[in-house]
């Protein structure tokens, strides 16, 4: 072998480790460095020069976080008895948002408080991106107002039982409706402990519902009048509301052209299921801990065969106040593109004795995010 030929074999092969070492450096993580001008490597095939690169490690992680420039004075911490102080003071009381499921809410809470949906994650991820506001989260039109102009005030935060500010860290659900309080120029404060330590020692202060004995929910005391003479509601022109009596009437549901009847109760008879109409029970209560909302897919898609088969439907239930009220205002939402609260009014205006339990309304507010996400309304 001729020396000349010796030489450039040796040539490549120092050639060859360099790139070696550089391919095992980038598999480490690291960055790439020019070295100086007179080191290169030659491209035999295009008679080109370029710069060699190394690939040298770097101590700094490639996904880690910049530290927030922004900084915050420390969360306040209010105790369950300085809250109960400070809200019978009335007018000068602060505002009171519950974080907790809708269903807990129910079963009670701090008297004066409203409930913040935002118990699930896909309300907190919206509200962290900016999608929702916290004026979206609330049902309760007071507070609406009071939110939009909270700019200087204390805004009372809670949940199950939080007890201590570095407690609430970035992944906590708290997190984002603490940095939405901010966001409207207010001053978050937890209550320490949560509901948990405030209805263990300001009973008296706690709005308690309900329990599972006692299940079924007292009508409300504002009905009008006349509500016994109140036949079927229709809603659409398909769709009619009503209660048992409206079911009995057999007669008076052909009148109207109702060959379907859904009745939303575990006890009302079904006086239509032996007869010419085609029959569907839903077989809920009206109580606190009912979970209707595991019935709106079947509801739904009843509705929607009478309307193909040309027939009217009637929803029921016991007085065509609460579970069948809340069927309809579900119907429209899923049907309609409604919010829960556009929907509610809609029905509202159609049949003024509704009255949806708290418990009901939530529900439908879960309905609404499905909706909103383009998932499945068989929620559970």
């Amino acid at each position: 072998m001729s020396p000349c030929i010796s030489a450039k074999s040796n040539s490549l092969s120092k050639t060859a480790h360099k790139v070696n070492n550089v391919t095992s450096s980038r598999m480490s993580g690291g960055v790439d460095v020019q070295l100086p001008g007179d080191t290169i490597l030659s491209d035999h095939h295009h008679n080109r020069r370029r710069p060699q690169m190394l690939y040298l490690p770097t101590s700094r992680a490639p996904n880690r976080r910049r530290p927030s420039k922004t900084s915050h004075p420390p969360l306040q911490l209010v105790s369950p008895s300085e809250l109960d102080t400070a809200l019978r003071k009335g007018s000068t009381s602060p505002l009171v948002l519950d974080c907790r499921p809708t269903f807990a809410f129910g079963r009670g809470h701090v008297n004066g408080a409203v409930s913040l949906r935002c118990s699930d994650r896909i309300s907190r991820r919206r509200l962290q991106m900016g999608r929702l506001g916290l004026c979206d989260l609330v049902t309760d039109q007071e507070a609406r107002e009071r939110l939009q102009t909270c700019r200087g005030e204390e805004v009372v935060v809670y949940d199950d039982g939080t007890s201590e500010a570095d407690q609430v860290t970035e992944d906590h659900p708290l997190s984002p409706v603490i940095a939405s309080i901010r966001e409207l120029g207010a001053r978050p404060v937890l209550l320490k402990g949560g509901w948990k330590e405030f209805s263990r020692s300001q009973t008296d202060s706690c709005l308690s519902l309900p329990t599972p004995d006692e299940e079924e929910c007292p009508p409300p005391k504002d009905l009008p009048s006349e509500m016994d003479s109140l036949s079927a509601t229709p809603i659409l022109p398909f769709l009619y509301v009503g209660n048992a009596k409206d079911a009995e009437d057999t007669s008076g549901l052909k009148e109207l052209g109702i060959e379907y009847v859904l009745n939303v109760t575990s006890h009302v008879p079904g006086y239509c299921e032996d007869q010419e109409f085609t029959f569907l029970r839903l077989p809920a209560t009206d109580s606190y801990q009912q979970n209707i909302k595991q019935y709106f897919s079947k509801a739904f898609a009843f509705i929607d065969e009478a309307r193909k088969r040309n027939s009217a439907v009637l929803v029921h239930c016991q007085a065509g106040i609460s579970r069948s009220a809340t069927i309809a205002i579900g119907y429209l939402m899923y049907k309609n593109n409604l919010s829960s609260m556009e929907a509610y009014e809609m029905v509202k205006s159609k049949r003024p004795i509704i009255s949806p339990n708290l418990h009901f309304m939530g529900q439908l507010w879960e309905l609404e995010q499905v909706l909103r996400n383009n998932q499945d309304c068989s929620i559970s």
